[in-house]
């Protein structure tokens, strides 16, 4: 007897401790919360301007640290000409965003056009709502005959203040865009240009425009370190390629989950119709009441047998002979006494 209660003592010590260790741990996954990456911090901070371009200025990355790090250009209110853009200091961001943003460097992240429509896909500063709106400039043609953007005089300063990576925006690369952007399958893809890396960390204007970045020689290689490190693991860095990785994914589980049930909802529609089109109540219910001997071929009205099938009610014999023996009573019909006593 007390074998068994120090079993039983020691197996419930030891599964106290277990469920223990399971709520330390469910406890510690509920502490981690998503943290908002710096863009989403200054969009919310921008938000009663009435435009506002945020653009990938600098990177810099300590892998043996594991310090990430960017630098922002924010500029608000672009159609002010008093308005100066000003240039973040170094802000920690976490590996995934680094790497998502890895080709980036130059391109807006962020934006908010005159109409006030927000995009957080990176593109080339401009191009939303401000490249193509006459309002601000015009399609001018250079010496070789080819159409770029040039703003007008009262905003040529807006060029500036978007710190463009390419000085000239051209109308194919514009009007690519725009086939770009219409694509289902693109849409959502930062944007590089009609020619490969025209716009971004890799393109030649991004030299021009940020020199340190590639002075940095021990920078670079850091860079490069990391680039293949992403390059070697694809599966941790999916996410890394879209260009939000949790806005874009909700938005597609969204959609999905939204679009799937009404574009395909063949079971419901389909379910219903067989049912009521293949309800066998239906058809068979009227070749029941036609072939229903009482009411179709009526010989109940004769006969009635559907209606005298019921024993109490047709076969009466009390009344169905009842008539029979009217016409037969000797009594009524053949009074012979009396018949003949009155002829006489």
């Amino acid at each position: 007897m007390c074998n068994i209660f120090n079993i039983s003592l020691y197996f419930m010590r030891y599964s106290l401790i277990l469920l223990l260790c399971i709520a330390f741990v469910s406890c510690g996954e509920k502490k981690a919360k998503y943290s908002i990456n710096p863009v989403d911090k200054l969009m919310r901070d921008l938000t009663d301007s009435k435009s506002y371009a945020i653009v990938l200025y600098d990177m810099e990355v300590d892998e043996s640290k594991k310090i990430y790090k960017h630098k922002y250009r924010v500029s608000k209110n672009l159609q002010d000409s008093t308005a100066k853009p000003h240039t973040t200091e170094w802000i920690n961001v976490d590996e995934l965003f680094f790497a998502q943003n890895l080709d980036n460097m130059g391109l807006e992240l962020a934006s908010k056009s005159p109409k006030g429509e927000v995009s957080k896909i990176p593109a080339p500063p401009g191009l939303n709502g401000y490249v193509g709106n006459t309002e601000y400039g015009r399609w001018k043609q250079d010496n070789g005959g080819s159409s770029f953007w040039e703003y007008y005089g009262q905003y040529a300063f807006m060029s500036h203040m978007l710190n463009a990576s390419q000085p000239r925006i051209y109308q194919n690369t514009y009007q690519h865009y725009n086939t770009y952007r219409s694509n289902p399958v693109t849409r959502n893809q930062p944007y590089y240009g009609s020619k490969d890396h025209s716009f971004g960390t890799r393109s030649e204007e991004a030299k021009k425009v940020n020199p340190s970045f590639f002075e940095r020689k021990q920078q670079q290689t850091q860079f490069s370190s990391f680039k293949e490190k992403v390059a070697a693991n694809p599966r941790k860095y999916t996410r890394a390629r879209e260009p939000n990785p949790t806005t874009s994914y909700n938005r597609a589980n969204t959609s999905s989950t939204y679009k799937s049930p009404t574009t395909s909802k063949p079971s419901t529609s389909s379910t219903y119709k067989s049912s009521t089109a293949s309800k066998p109540s239906a058809p068979s219910y009227k070749p029941s009441t036609s072939s229903r001997p009482s009411t179709s071929s009526r010989p109940s009205t004769s006969s009635r047998p559907s209606t005298s099938s019921r024993p109490s009610t047709s076969s009466r014999p009390s009344t169905s002979s009842y008539k029979p023996s009217t016409s037969s009573r000797p009594s009524t019909s053949s009074r012979p006494s009396t018949s003949s006593s009155r002829r006489k």
